[in-house]
């Protein structure tokens, strides 16, 4: 892995590109290893071959456009999540899915919050809260069912959805409303209402507002709030990335 990695490197460092010895000659790798990791990296399309020079294939390129797009749909966001944070006096956080894990790369609190304690807990807090909803319920059928696989339902408080087939349906209305709630099932406390980042029909992130008694009895009003939040956010991606 480690000498795949440093050719890939070094090949994207030349615009070039290079050949098999220039390989083993920077690198200093021994001639028939080399050759069977270029193999393996063009089979792969992580590597493509124009006559005896090797350049940078379209799956590699897919990975640093992963990349630069998480990078930039959290420099996007940033601006747009604190002014929402500021205006509706509510916790914002944007929300990815990554490795069967919610990742929150940006959360903004209003100076006036009342912060309520994250669990500590292995277990996975896809089906209790309201971005892992969003997230599960707006991204295509087999990575779902790929993530829904072997999934521990674990009951942090008594509104915890608690079996597959109770958080199928739940994602199902997800899906056609167009947003998730979270209403004290992750923490007795805490409310929350998510909605997703679109860009170019998939979903990239969830934008999830959460509080203390934060729709209380009438969630529709938070539920605008975050849907338009999420469509500022999925507007500027569009016209950063196109």
């Amino acid at each position: 892995m480690q000498r795949a990695l440093l050719m890939l490197q070094h090949i994207a460092d030349s615009s070039r590109g290079a050949s098999l010895s220039e390989l083993t000659e920077s690198l200093g790798l021994p001639k028939t290893s080399a050759f069977d990791i270029l193999h393996t990296m063009e089979t792969l399309h992580f590597l493509r071959k124009d006559g005896n020079a090797y350049f940078i294939g379209a799956k590699a390129k897919e990975v640093g456009d992963a990349y630069g797009k998480m990078q930039d749909i959290c420099s996007i966001a940033s601006g747009i999540l604190i002014s929402a944070s500021e205006r509706f006096n509510t916790s914002v956080s944007l929300v990815q899915y990554v490795d069967k894990q919610l990742d929150y790369c940006f959360q903004h609190h209003p100076d006036d919050a009342v912060m309520v304690a994250r669990y500590s807990s292995p277990y996975n807090i896809l089906h209790a809260a309201a971005s892992g909803k969003v997230l599960l319920a707006f991204m295509p059928e087999k990575e779902r069912e790929q993530a829904l696989d072997g999934i521990v339902l674990y009951k942090f408080t008594d509104r915890t959805l608690g079996t597959v087939e109770a958080l199928r349906g739940e994602l199902e209305r997800v899906r056609a409303q167009g947003y998730a709630l979270d209403n004290r099932e992750y923490h007795y406390l805490l409310q929350c209402v998510a909605a997703p980042v679109l860009h170019q029909g998939e979903v990239i992130a969830a934008i999830s507002f959460s509080g203390l008694n934060l729709y209380l009895n009438d969630p529709q009003e938070m539920i605008a709030h975050v849907l338009e939040t999420a469509r500022l956010v999925a507007e500027g991606m569009t016209s950063h990335l196109g």
